[in-house]
């Protein structure tokens, strides 16, 4: 075997280790990505899914200032509860949105980007337009304690019309999320399957 020959086999034997661990590191880097893509989505359908608890919880809230109301009970308690409920439910919104900072399931502060996809987009949008004229309704309500019994009607009016339609599309949040994260999960496999084979080449 001449010298040349030796080291153009050398060069390809170097080659072929050097793209191997490549292709090795870029599949092993997929995988963190997948990970931490599906830990990311998981936050989202999570807190999607408490959006549906929240659209409910309001609506009781709201029923249960009304009719305390009415009994002349005190209404401290009620009022702080409405008060976070809607800045749970306004802030994951948000979140959903445009990106904004909210509470976990845990109530430690994260920032909750703004959601992708078509049919993701399109619930949020929907959902958005429901929540404004109900949201300022709601905000006179925590805003001005003294005009509560004036202030009240409308708000309770407001989630009777609106809370089973936020239910709803919190739903169908729920559902494109889990979607979206399966989809994004098999494409990120398809990768990693691709870097395998071609580091096995």
């Amino acid at each position: 075997m001449h010298i040349g020959d030796t080291h153009r086999q050398s060069r390809a034997a170097v080659v072929a280790v050097i793209l191997f661990l490549v292709f090795d590191s870029l599949a092993l880097g997929l995988n963190f990505w997948l990970t931490w893509r599906i830990e990311s989505q998981a936050i989202g359908i999570n807190l999607a899914g408490r959006q549906r608890m929240l659209s409910q919880r309001m609506v009781k809230v709201l029923m249960q200032y009304e009719d305390a109301l009415v009994q002349q009970h005190n209404t401290e308690e009620i009022s702080r509860e409405l008060a976070l409920t809607f800045k749970l439910f306004d802030n994951t919104l948000q979140g959903f949105d445009k990106g904004h900072q909210t509470r976990g399931g845990a109530d430690e502060e994260l920032f909750l980007p703004a959601v992708s996809g078509t049919a993701a987009r399109a619930v949020i949008e929907e959902a958005v337009l429901i929540w404004q004229p109900y949201r300022s309704k709601v905000l006179q309500v925590i805003e001005t304690p003294d005009k509560v019994s004036e202030v009240l009607p409308a708000a309770v009016l407001s989630a009777q019309e609106n809370n089973l339609k936020l239910l709803k599309l919190m739903n169908q949040l729920t559902t494109e999320l889990e979607l979206l994260t399966k989809k994004e999960a098999s494409q990120i496999r398809y990768f990693q399957g691709a870097a395998f084979l071609l580091a096995l080449i």
